[in-house]
C-alpha cells in the first residue's frame, strides 16, 4: 500500500517578539514585531526603561521615543542579557542625546559609545548589550530614512588638499580665479532711493557661516595671482534720489555692477559704462582702478565712474552683473523703480563695447534725382537695414558705404543717415564746383533706440 499526500512543513523561530518564519513555500520572513511607544521624554532620563505605562524596553525590542525639547538619556534598563538588541526610533520633533558613559545611570545601564550620540528627529541607533562590559554599544549610528553607519575616512578631490581623512583633520577647498560663488545680486528702492546688494543663492546677507566668496587678481600688478575672498556681511551700495549717474529722463540704462577687493573686505560699486551719444568707457579686470566716494549721496551723476560707499585707489575689481532698466525712468536720478533685468557676470555675459550682432545689406541699386533735387531736400534712397537689439539699453554703431556724386555745376549733395524718420547725426556731403563731382563716402552713426523691436536704418 502506497499513501500519497502533502505535507506542509511550518518551522518559528521566537524570541522576544523577533520571529523568523518559513512555511512549504520555502518563503522566509525576518520581523521586528515587539514594539513600544513611549510617553514622551519631559526631562533627562536616567536608567531609562521607554515605558508607555504597561509595556517597557524589557519585553519590546523597538522602542519609538519622542522628548519635549532636547533631553539626555544617560542609560537603558531593560532586563538586558549578553547580545540583547535595542532598536531606538526618534519619532518626536526635538533630539534626544544618547550620553556616553553617564554616571548617572547606574554602570550596567550606560552606554559606551566613545562620546555622546545625538538622537536627531526622524533617525535611529542600533544598540546591543555587551555582558563583559556591562554596556551597551551602538552597532549602527544615527542615520535618517532608516539608514545608518559611519564614515571611516574622507579623501580630497578636485579643488581640495588634505589627503585622506580618517579621524580628524581639515580638508581645504581652492577657488578658481573667476570664481563668484555662492554671490547673487539683489536691489531695491524705497523713497525714490537705490540699494544695489550682494546675497548669497538662499537670498540672505552672506554670513561667517554661509559667505559668498569673489576671486581678485593680485593687488601687485607683477604677480600672476589671485585672491579669494570671503564676503561675511551685509553689503551694499546706496543711491539717494538725484543720483543719475549718467542717465536721461524716459531712456532705457544699464549699470554695471562691480566689486572690489579693498585690503580682504569686499566693496560693492555702481557705473553706467555708456552714454547715449555712443562713448563706451573701458570695464576691465586686468588693471588697479581708483573709484569715487558715494555712500548714500545725491551727486553720483557721471557715466563712467565707478562709484562705492567710499573712495577707493588702485584696488583689485570684479564685474559682478549688470542691472538694465528696459524703460529707463520718468525722471533720471529718482528711482521709483527697480531694474527690469539683473544678470550676473560670467560665461557668454558681453562686456561694454562687445559686439553682440552684426548685420548688413550690400547697396543693390543706385539712386539719382532730378529737378526734385534743385531745392534743399532730403529723399529717401530705399537702402536700408533692420536689426532687433537684445537690449532696449544697447548702442547700435550704423555704417555706411557709397559713393556719392553731384553733376550740377556750383550744388553739392548731402548723404544722411536715418532710424525710420528720425535723422541721426552722421552725414558726408560733396560740392561741385564746375564738371563732375564724385566722391566714395563712409558714413558712421552711433544709436541709442530704446527698444528691442525691429528698427529700420536708412540712408536719406
Amino acid at each position: 500500500m502506497k499513501l500519497r499526500g502533502i505535507l506542509a512543513l511550518a518551522l518559528t523561530f521566537a524570541w522576544c517578539g523577533a520571529a523568523l518564519t518559513q512555511d512549504g513555500s520555502g518563503t522566509s520572513l525576518f520581523k521586528l514585531s515587539s514594539f513600544v511607544t513611549a510617553t514622551q521624554v519631559t526631562s533627562n532620563q536616567n536608567n531609562y526603561t521607554a515605558t508607555d505605562g504597561t509595556n517597557t524596553c524589557a519585553s519590546r525590542q523597538v522602542l519609538r521615543i519622542s522628548t519635549d525639547a532636547s533631553r539626555n538619556i544617560t542609560g537603558l534598563s531593560c532586563g538586558q542579557v549578553e547580545g540583547a538588541l535595542r532598536i531606538i526610533h526618534n519619532v518626536g520633533s526635538f533630539s534626544a542625546i544618547l550620553t556616553n558613559q553617564d554616571a548617572a545611570s547606574t554602570a550596567a545601564n550606560r552606554f559606551l559609545f566613545g562620546a555622546d550620540t545625538t538622537l536627531a528627529t526622524n533617525t535611529s541607533i542600533t544598540v546591543r548589550y555587551d555582558a563583559t562590559a556591562q554596556r551597551w554599544r551602538a552597532i549602527t549610528t544615527p542615520g535618517s530614512g532608516g539608514g545608518g553607519g559611519s564614515v571611516t575616512s574622507v579623501t580630497a578631490g578636485v579643488g581640495l588638499s588634505g589627503g585622506v581623512i580618517t579621524t580628524s583633520g581639515t580638508i581645504n577647498s581652492y577657488l578658481d580665479a573667476n570664481a563668484l560663488t555662492n554671490c547673487t545680486l539683489a536691489a531695491s528702492v524705497a523713497s525714490n532711493n537705490l540699494t544695489v546688494s550682494l546675497k548669497t543663492q538662499s537670498g540672505a546677507d552672506p554670513s561667517a557661516s554661509v559667505p559668498c566668496w569673489i576671486s581678485f587678481r593680485s593687488a601687485t600688478l607683477a604677480t600672476g595671482d589671485y585672491t579669494a575672498v570671503a564676503v561675511t556681511a551685509a553689503t551694499a551700495v546706496v543711491f539717494n534720489s538725484g543720483s543719475t549717474l549718467g542717465t536721461a529722463n524716459n531712456t532705457p540704462f544699464l549699470l554695471w555692477v562691480t566689486a572690489w577687493n579693498n585690503a580682504g573686505t569686499v566693496a560693492l560699486g555702481l557705473s553706467k559704462q555708456s552714454t547715449s551719444s555712443g562713448q563706451i568707457y573701458p570695464l576691465v579686470e586686468h588693471l588697479l582702478q581708483s573709484t569715487t566716494a558715494c555712500a548714500a549721496c545725491a551727486g553720483a551723476t557721471s557715466a563712467g565712474v565707478f562709484y562705492t560707499p567710499s573712495a577707493l585707489s588702485s584696488k583689485a575689481m570684479r564685474i559682478a552683473g549688470f542691472m538694465e532698466w528696459g524703460s529707463g525712468l520718468t525722471t533720471a536720478g529718482t528711482w521709483a523703480s527697480g531694474p527690469t533685468r539683473i544678470q550676473m557676470f560670467g560665461p557668454g555675459v558681453p562686456r561694454p563695447g562687445v559686439v553682440i550682432q552684426s548685420i548688413s545689406s550690400p547697396w543693390s541699386t543706385n539712386f539719382s534725382c532730378s529737378g526734385t533735387c534743385t531745392t534743399p531736400t532730403f529723399l529717401a534712397t530705399g537702402q536700408s537695414v533692420s536689426i532687433s537689439p537684445t537690449m532696449a539699453s544697447s548702442l547700435i554703431n550704423v555704417t555706411a558705404r557709397a559713393p556719392l556724386g553731384q553733376t550740377i555745376a556750383n550744388k553739392g549733395a548731402v548723404v544722411k543717415l536715418y532710424r525710420g524718420s528720425t535723422a541721426l547725426t552722421g552725414s558726408q556731403s560733396i560740392y561741385n564746383a564746375g564738371g563732375l563731382a564724385q566722391l566714395g563716402q563712409t558714413i558712421y552713426s552711433s544709436d541709442a533706440p530704446g527698444t528691442t523691436s525691429s528698427t529700420a536704418y536708412q540712408t536719406w
